[in-house]
């Protein structure tokens, strides 16, 4: 077996990728246990896990083992524990500084997004404090209209207490005038502004009869008391004097201008004749 990919027995060709990863797995277990191992112990010691053999390294075909030599001299990309360590120092830094990028921008967003929320909430606040303000000046708006509506109710009430008042006054004093005059009404058993409105009303509408029927009355009463007084006062002449042509006298009297004159010296007689027939 020969050519340069030929290895000694019990040693297989691993990639340096391949030993990159396993080398970072053991020394995250060993910073994991906390031992201390990989810190303290040798490149030669702690590569004893992890075995890279380059391509550049060719085996002796009849020679042990050890007898591996390098065939072109050192290469290139063979690394030791040292740069190892070094490099994933870099690579834990890097997803680090990766990782730190990644709260601070997620840090930022939710900043950035709970400073909207807290801006929408106080304009929202302001909205409803504005709200509110206007709903007190309308309540206290409409606290004092109840109030003035209150106090209104309460004149009235007052008024239509004077106005009832009022008119049970007016109505028993009308009702004793219509009794003299001889209207006949009733009043209510238990009036109320309504029913005394309407009784008064009505007894109102009876009573504009009265002027006319008293009238009539009073002229009815003095052409009679007239009539019975001229006739007194004829009996009386005809009682003195049956001679006399009354008939004739009175056409006379009616005739003559001067019985106006003769009225006026008779009229104290006659304020002294009036008793007579007033009983």
């Amino acid at each position: 077996i020969s050519g340069r990919d030929t290895y000694p027995i019990g040693l297989k060709r691993v990639s340096p990728a391949s030993a990159t990863a396993k080398a970072c797995d053991a020394w995250r277990k060993a910073a994991q246990d906390g031992s201390g191992a990989a810190s303290s112990a040798s490149p030669a010691a702690a590569s004893t896990d992890v075995v890279v053999v380059p391509r550049d390294w060719e085996a002796m075909p009849s020679g042990p083992a050890g007898g591996l030599v390098p065939a072109r001299g050192p290469p290139a990309d063979v690394l030791t524990w040292g740069e190892l360590q070094a490099e994933m120092e870099r690579i834990l830094q890097a997803g680090a500084r990766s990782i730190g990028r990644e709260i601070e921008e997620a840090k930022a967003a939710a900043a950035a997004s709970a400073n909207e929320r807290a801006d929408k909430l106080a304009h929202d606040l302001v909205e409803v404090r504005e709200d509110f303000q206007k709903m007190r000046e309308l309540v206290a708006e409409n606290e004092r209209q109840r109030q003035g509506l209150e106090h209104r109710m309460s004149e009235l009430e007052n008024n239509l207490l004077e106005i009832r008042g009022s008119l049970r006054v007016t109505y028993t004093g009308m009702h004793q005038l219509a009794g003299e005059c001889g209207v006949t009404t009733t009043i209510p058993a238990n009036p109320d502004e309504f029913s005394l409105t309407s009784s008064l009303a009505e007894l109102a509408t009876a009573m504009e009869e009265i002027p006319s029927k008293h009238a009539a009355r009073i002229g009815d009463e003095t052409s009679n008391g007239i009539y019975t007084w001229a006739c007194h006062v004829l009996a009386c002449v005809r009682l003195a004097h049956p001679d006399l042509d009354l008939l004739r006298i009175l056409d006379q009297g009616a005739a003559n201008d001067a019985c106006k004159g003769m009225m006026e010296e008779v009229s104290d007689l006659g304020e002294s004749v009036l008793p007579l027939f007033e009983g």
